[in-house]
């Protein structure tokens, strides 16, 4: 598995710091405050000298690619907490780095996961308005982004998206290209949240999501106004094909609206109406959305924590009402909280089997949950 979802819950969770000083002393609001204080006290004690090393999982043994997923969390959770700051000084650290330097500074030109890494670290940077460094990690996100630069043209199924690859992928070269919606979504977010896209950037990262849409009116038995996660290799869509056509599911129809909101399309563009109108008729807090092929069903709920984080975000920005959805999806996360204020998933596909994957997710999804309920979106 090579797409682990790095956090960038600002984009919408920055309503939460507002929304905690505020006086709801409804049970449900104290539930949530609760879990969310756990899971702070969680992650804040999972962190060693700046980074937030895996127990579960060599690729990430070194926490060069969880200390970002993790600090996007913390950032809103606990700006101020010294486990916080030393991640910070971490991911500076990292910028000024030469190969060589130590084991406890790699260039940001070796990741592992590099988009989703690149991403959230210039979010967290930018957020504390470190605006330099911020602009050092973007400069590298944006080498990643498959278009001319890279050889690739509007005919190209990848073009115009960013994958999950450790490497930025020629047309040219040996590595074929691992574009797919998660990617590309952090990477829109990241460039917006830098200053906003350019004409290019938003031109060619609308080519690339429309690709992955299955519109109603597309006359094939899959067109059910939902997306899937990538045109480039069909075995990573996880809920199969049908006739030959990847399914539509939730976690992809869900990075796709919020990529179309990111470029700017409006709330009543009929991409936009169809993604909405497919989450809400199968939104189900407790399991994975989507007509899955029976040989895909165990991938089904692997990307749980991901997948609610999304929608999450996806539905407050859509303006739905919380009632349709924030209350039960929050009752849900709080079911699934372990004792030590962690989250973890039974399935491994994901890597939400390791707390440190799926806390921050789930934790951001609960904190959206909860600006959602107390901001009483109309």
């Amino acid at each position: 598995m090579r797409s682990l979802p790095l956090l960038l819950v600002a984009l919408t969770c920055l309503g939460f710091l507002a929304a905690c000083g505020r006086n709801e002393e409804t049970e449900a609001i104290q539930a949530i405050d609760l879990a969310l204080q756990q899971a702070t006290s969680y992650l804040t004690a999972a962190e060693h000298n700046g980074r937030w090393p895996s127990d579960t999982y060599g690729l990430y043994r070194d926490g060069v690619t969880l200390t970002p997923h993790v600090l996007s969390s913390l950032i809103v959770l606990a700006p101020r907490h010294d486990a916080t700051q030393r991640g910070l000084d971490e991911l500076r650290a990292w910028v000024h780095a030469e190969p060589g330097d130590s084991e406890n500074a790699p260039p940001i030109d070796r990741l592992d996961l590099p988009v989703y890494t690149l991403a959230a670290a210039s979010w967290c940077l930018g957020f504390t308005g470190d605006a330099e460094t911020q602009t050092r990690y973007l400069e590298k996100l944006r080498d990643h982004h498959l278009t001319e630069h890279l050889g690739w043209s509007p005919d190209d199924a990848c073009y115009g998206g960013f994958g999950d690859g450790p490497w930025a992928s020629r047309k040219d070269g040996p590595r074929p290209p691992t574009a797919n919606l998660s990617a590309t979504l952090f990477a829109a977010g990241a460039l917006r949240f830098a200053g906003g896209l350019d004409e290019p950037t938003r031109t060619a990262l609308l080519a690339f999501v429309q690709r992955c849409h299955n519109p109603r009116d597309a006359g094939h038995s899959a067109a059910d106004g939902g997306f899937f996660f990538t045109p480039t290799d069909p075995h990573r869509n996880k809920a199969g094909d049908l006739d030959g056509r990847p399914r539509s599911y939730q976690s992809p129809t869900a990075d796709g609206v919020r990529l179309l909101l990111a470029c700017g399309v409006p709330l009543d563009d009929p991409a936009v109406v169809e993604a909405r109108d497919w989450l809400l008729e199968r939104f189900d807090p407790s399991r994975v959305a989507g007509d899955f092929n029976a040989d895909r069903e165990p991938l089904r709920d692997s990307y749980h924590f991901y997948t609610m984080w999304s929608t999450a975000h996806a539905l407050h920005r859509l303006q739905v009402p919380a009632e349709q959805w924030a209350q039960p999806l929050a009752d849900e996360l709080i079911k699934r909280q372990n004792p030590d204020g962690s989250w973890t998933n039974r399935y491994t596909d994901g890597h939400e089997d390791d707390p440190l994957v799926a806390t921050p997710l789930a934790a951001g999804a609960l904190a959206i949950c909860r600006e959602a309920i107390t901001t009483k979106t109309p």
